[in-house]
């Protein structure tokens, strides 16, 4: 099978762009010949095949100069979808692509990892663009793959959906360095990757540092990431000996330095766009056997009161009772074994496998 995956992320500077990155190069591994269509520079990778576009720096004009530049590359090189069995398009692209959609006669799939979130004037454009691809995606394409129920429910509620969709959620590949992982013993060691974003409630993570210390717990918080919550966070970690921000960390760090931790903190608050989701690090956290806690609501979980999980609902989970469970963790061992069984359910090599079926069921 012959496959074309057009994304809107940088793959090289976006941590989110790892779920394209792993799931092309398992599809590779299966046999599949599959090439990488995406923005910014060449993906240096011997496990992919990718074709690199030019993106505008130019905020709000990345997706539109994206969609004419994919146009005009398909249209040069014929050889790209010379025996092509199915397009796998992101959202971003699917409606400005309309024309060239539908004059094509390959098969082609719409992937959505996620609408717009955010309210400023380019995400409300984006929001506007986001719709219009659904509704010429429920007519014309062969399917959609999304990332969960609740994602499923918010499309539903906006466009009258009819088109098949797969539930294709955020995965990981087996922990190599599960070897170095250390008991629980005078500190708890604890992580939080991604976004630094004050939409992701990181000031939470403050309150739990604070509330570990009330309760004589103590505990190291590295936070790896960047966003907008960035000037407060170095602040802080000048005044709490506790939290230590370390900036970005490449997709090929996360493994190892999450092997050495003992829990991972998923922030992000029971409101809609968080519920639907299904956030890279959750199944990075448990391949580390890393257990979980935050908030609980879906998107910080997979099927709910799982053993690994201390997530707790309420309006402060800092305060909640399963803080007060890192006290004693005499059974951490017997908890982060569960994570990394749960782990399996999210692997990578699976992921390709329900992507690489649903494609051919529909061609």
């Amino acid at each position: 099978m012959k496959l074309v995956w057009i994304t809107g992320r940088d793959i090289n500077i976006d941590l989110a762009g790892t779920t394209e990155f792993n799931l092309v190069s398992s599809l590779t591994e299966m046999g599949i010949d599959i090439l990488l269509i995406h923005p910014g520079e060449k993906i240096q990778s011997v496990n992919i095949s990718s074709q690199n576009i030019n993106k505008s720096n130019i905020t709000g004009f990345n997706t539109i100069t994206g969609a004419i530049n994919i146009r005009k590359l398909l249209l040069r090189e014929n050889e790209i979808l010379k025996d092509c069995d199915s397009i796998l398009v992101d959202w971003r692209y699917v409606w400005l692509m309309r024309k060239f959609l539908k004059s094509i006669k390959i098969p082609w799939f719409i992937i959505d990892r996620g609408p717009p979130i955010n309210n400023d004037l380019f995400s409300k454009i984006q929001k506007i663009i986001w719709k219009s691809s659904w509704k010429f995606s429920d007519i014309n394409a062969r399917g959609g793959f999304i990332v969960s129920e609740k994602h499923k429910d918010f499309i539903i509620k906006r466009i009258a959906l009819t088109l098949d969709t797969v539930i294709i959620p955020a995965g990981s590949y087996k922990n190599i360095y599960l070897g170095e992982r250390r008991q629980i013993m005078d500190e708890v060691g604890i992580a939080y990757i991604g976004k630094i974003d004050k939409k992701r409630d990181i000031e939470s993570i403050i309150r739990l540092s604070k509330r570990l210390t009330e309760i004589k717990i103590n505990h190291r918080i590295d936070f790896y990431g960047e966003g907008d919550f960035e000037k407060e966070l170095v602040k802080e970690a000048i005044i709490n000996k506790n939290i230590h921000f370390k900036g970005q960390i490449s997709r090929t760090q996360i493994p190892k330095v999450l092997a050495k931790k003992h829990i991972g903190v998923m922030p992000m608050p029971k409101i809609e766009i968080w519920e639907m989701g299904s956030p890279l690090k959750l199944a990075e956290y448990l391949s580390a056997g890393l257990l979980i806690i935050g908030p609980k609501h879906s998107g910080n979980q997979i099927l709910g009161d799982e053993e690994w999980s201390l997530l707790t609902e309420g309006s402060d989970w800092t305060k909640s009772a399963a803080v007060e469970i890192m006290k004693n963790m005499d059974n951490w061992d017997y908890l982060s074994n569960s994570a990394i069984k749960s782990q399996t359910n999210l692997d990578w090599k699976k992921i390709a496998s329900d992507i690489s079926d649903e494609i051919l069921s529909k061609i």
